[in-house]
């Protein structure tokens, strides 16, 4: 008999975006809502999203909470789902300027690494040139 493996649930990290903020009912359709902020920073990706055999090691490290904007770092969506998620973010006025599909490299990282390479990434698309 093959031994199987179960992927985690679809999960949603949410981060600077609390419940009272507007749209978040669009946010909760089907997925884990987590809400992760500053002591958590240090904390792998993988490990937030519940993916097996993450790594339990951490940064010890403390952010202010409005270190960086708002951000969703989803994981476990197939692509239809990824897509109805997106269009009712955008139809509920949503603002998450941050946005994150956890993947096999970002996963390894602290969050507080992906939210600076996410907010550079960012800045980037926003000021090209400079």
């Amino acid at each position: 008999m093959k031994a199987r493996i179960h992927p985690a649930a679809p999960v949603a990290l949410v981060w600077n975006f609390t419940p009272e903020t507007s749209g978040w009912p669009a946010l909760a359709a089907g997925l884990e809502l987590r809400q992760v902020g500053s002591a958590e920073a240090g904390v792998n990706v993988g490990r937030l999203c519940g993916i097996p055999g993450s790594s339990d090691a951490a940064l010890l490290l403390h952010l202010e909470p409005d270190a960086y904007p708002p951000a969703l770092i989803l994981y476990g969506l197939t692509e239809p789902a990824l897509d109805r998620l997106l269009a009712a973010l955008r139809g509920s006025g949503v603002h998450l300027p941050l946005k994150a599909v956890v993947t096999p490299t970002n996963q390894k990282w602290p969050l507080c690494e992906l939210l600076a390479e996410l907010t550079a990434e960012r800045q980037a698309l926003e000021n090209p040139g400079s």
